[in-house]
């Protein structure tokens, strides 16, 4: 059996994160959540992410 690579365990580690942190919302709340860390993402790492047609609704 081989070890799985840092990077692998890293990947899975966020994603149990996230879903710990919205298992128990709406579609709404998990829209929410995703566009204020996508919002924190452009601002800690500058970066200017095309918005889509549904972000300005």
């Amino acid at each position: 059996m081989s070890k799985e690579p840092e990077a692998m365990r890293m990947i899975h580690k966020i994603q149990e994160e996230i879903y710990e942190d919205t298992k128990h919302m709406t579609v709404a709340q998990k829209v929410a959540y995703i566009n204020k860390e996508a919002q924190e993402l452009e601002k800690n790492y500058n970066l200017h992410l095309r918005k889509t047609a549904h972000a300005h609704k």
